[in-house]
């Protein structure tokens, strides 16, 4: 919090006792401001927003524990240090800690005790201002935090929609830009790879549908890991065909030399998936043979060489 000089209102009908207080607390270092009566002292506490207030009891008008009671009763000034000062004791005393009085003092006053009393009561006001600032900072980080989780859990979601059409890279990269701009229609310099597999046509025919789809999804799951190894984007898998595209819609270095990788890790990928396929096959109840003879193979082309393609995906 901004330190300020403390601002204290003097509260006294009678001249004589505002200008002594005056005299006690501008040596000090203190701002003082001064009202007569109690209407005059409610509109200088909203205009200017006094740290303390030393109020006289006896006053034409509002007395002092009129005054009091109001600044109680508003949430703004609930908590405003206020000295009832008044030339009684006893009942009086009871009265202004009832009106909500923080502190008391006699008149005639002793300056010291005056002082005392003034520095205490605004040390307490800077701790309780600072708690409030404090609290109002913590709602404002909560609010932007939640605000912020709210939009991390959004874009979360709209990742996880995203990776169920485009590979990993280009979801990351649409959901990282912000919008859909890398998506527009643009034109780049790309390598294609393309692959099937040999025999599907006459494998199709030859198998039942759970080891179809189990083919589909051993080739698929393949292809997959090589789209995320090599920053590939797909143009399309369907059956046992697959079209890959490199350096579109993001850009990557040496797209040819990625192209060719992919077709030899395939490659890799077919020299461990084939013999499973062929055991399956083999090991079946029916047409184990015609199976066997019609076990699907990886084939596969890339054009190491870039081409040009319109993208508008």
């Amino acid at each position: 919090m901004t330190e300020r000089t403390p601002k204290i209102l003097v509260v006294d009908d009678v001249p004589e006792n505002v200008r002594l207080l005056e005299a006690v607390l501008v040596p000090r270092g203190y701002e003082v401001v001064t009202a007569h009566d109690g209407d005059a002292a409610l509109d200088l506490v909203e205009a200017e927003e006094p740290d303390l207030i030393l109020l006289d009891v006896m006053m034409p008008g509002l007395d002092g524990y009129a005054v009091c009671t109001r600044l109680r009763a508003n949430d703004d000034t609930a908590m405003l240090p206020v000295i009832m000062v008044t030339s009684s004791v006893g009942q009086e005393k009871t009265r202004a800690i009832e009106a909500g009085a923080d502190d008391f003092i006699p008149k005639p006053f002793n300056h010291d005790e005056l002082l005392t009393r003034v520095r205490s009561l605004l040390r307490i006001k800077r701790y309780h201002d600072t708690i409030k600032e404090q609290a109002a900072e913590l709602a404002e980080l909560n609010r932007t935090l939640e605000q912020r989780v709210q939009e991390q859990v959004g874009e979360l979601e709209r990742l996880r929609r995203l990776r169920r059409f485009l590979s990993p890279q280009l979801a990351d990269a649409v959901v990282s830009s912000g919008d859909e701009t890398i998506l527009r229609s643009h034109r780049r310099q790309v390598a294609m790879f393309f692959a099937d597999l040999r025999g599907w046509t006459s494998f199709v025919d030859a198998v039942e549908p759970e080891e179809l789809m189990r083919v589909l999804g051993e080739f698929h799951g393949a292809i997959g890991r090589l789209v995320k190894r090599f920053d590939a984007t797909v143009g399309f898998l369907e059956g046992d065909g697959v079209q890959l595209f490199f350096n579109d819609p993001i850009e990557i270095p040496d797209a040819a030399l990625r192209a060719v990788r992919t077709g030899c890790a395939l490659r890799e990928e077919m020299d461990l998936l084939m013999p499973v396929w062929s055991k399956r096959a083999t090991t079946s109840t029916s047409a184990s043979a015609s199976r066997s003879a019609t076990q699907p193979a990886a084939r596969s082309a890339s054009r190491a060489a870039p081409t040009t393609r319109r993208s508008g995906l």
